[in-house]
């Protein structure tokens, strides 16, 4: 194997965002849901956004880098 080559990790080495969205969203989410007495649903929106942010976030960081 050559020293040279690059590896997934070296070509990345910063992780994906989506985790980070799925974790606030679920906070935010679970705070609103706590609101309006229906905590299920408003994690369930909040798991939805964070997704969907963390990919913008994602799609957004890898366009960037080429």
């Amino acid at each position: 194997m050559d020293s040279n080559e690059d590896t997934e990790q070296d070509r990345h080495p910063k992780g994906s965002r989506v985790g980070y969205g799925l974790v606030l969203g679920l906070f935010i989410g679970a705070a609103l849901g706590l609101m309006v007495d229906n905590l299920a649903f408003g994690a369930g929106i909040g798991l939805l956004v964070g997704i969907v942010v963390g990919s913008l976030l994602d799609a957004h960081e890898n366009s960037s880098e080429e």
